[in-house]
């Protein structure tokens, strides 16, 4: 009698659940949020790792010519 009123009860419980309410949909979409949060950390690393070496290439240069040009200016005439 008290397995049959257990699973009288544990059915209504199952049945009267919203969808989404799934203890297991929230284990499943926390573990796949974690891969994507992953994913989205290594794409924004390469990103400013790249912005980063772009911005170091530009002020090398900028710096290399700017320092061409004092050299140049500062030489004297022969």
């Amino acid at each position: 009698m008290k397995s049959t009123a257990a699973f009288l009860v544990l059915s209504m419980v199952v049945l009267l659940a919203q969808p989404g309410e799934c203890f297991f949909g929230h284990i499943i979409k926390s573990i796949g949020g974690y891969f994507l949060n992953i994913f989205k950390k290594t794409k924004l690393k390469r990103k400013i790792d790249f912005l980063n070496c772009y911005y170091l290439k530009k002020r090398e240069e900028f710096l290399e010519h700017r320092f061409q040009n004092l050299v140049v200016s500062c030489s004297p005439a022969l």
